[in-house]
């Protein structure tokens, strides 16, 4: 419900509903998504069937009401977040999800030695166009299968191949993901901090 339906009800109904600034409706969007962002986090703490589904801008998706259709069919969606990420964002967040996939990180991200060639080509291709934003799910599913079939099912929706959707396979690489996206200083982590990888990564 928007603010300005808030009003006309407050009004049809003889309320008195407090009116705020903008810095105390920042504060109080800021405080809302504190929570919901904390909830997130002790949730996947908390069930070891839980992972995290991404799909990327480049479905350039505008409602994702069918996304949303397609995954609660092969499971159920917890928690939902939309982020909007720089291009150094974008790069230190692909990253981090494979961060500590060993040959498959080295077979397609890259490495410190070239740059990370293989998540910049990622970065322009997934995160395109930059005005739609990185859609994060928490998924609880009764098996990886359950998810991986709920992956083909949005690629095939979508129509662009494997790209514009990835999920974890465990629930150690489900933390490791959250305790970024749901901590509220991770954003300006990511833009702000190179992550380093050590060559034992990707052997």
């Amino acid at each position: 419900m928007t603010l300005n339906t808030w009003g006309i009800l407050a009004t049809l109904l003889n309320i008195c509903v407090p009116s705020f600034n903008s810095n105390q409706l920042a504060t109080l969007k800021y405080t809302f998504e504190k929570k919901r962002n904390a909830f997130a986090l002790e949730y996947c703490k908390a069930h070891q069937n839980t992972y995290i589904l991404m799909v990327f801008p480049m479905a350039n998706i505008e409602d994702d009401a069918t996304i949303q259709e397609i995954a609660n069919t092969y499971g159920n969606i917890i928690h939902t977040k939309k982020l909007y990420l720089s291009t150094e964002n974008a790069m230190n967040f692909l990253k981090l999800i494979y961060l500590g996939h060993g040959k498959h990180l080295g077979r397609w991200l890259g490495t410190p030695e070239n740059n990370f060639k293989g998540a910049r080509i990622a970065v322009k291709q997934r995160f395109s166009p930059k005005d739609m934003p990185l859609r994060i799910y928490v998924y609880e599913s009764e098996s990886l299968f359950a998810v991986q079939k709920c992956k083909s099912a949005l690629r095939k929706y979508i129509g662009q191949g494997r790209e514009p959707v990835h999920a974890n396979d465990t629930h150690e690489e489900t933390m490791k993901i959250a305790q970024v996206l749901f901590d509220n200083k991770a954003i300006d982590i990511l833009n702000n901090k190179k992550i380093f990888i050590s060559k034992g990564l990707l052997q």
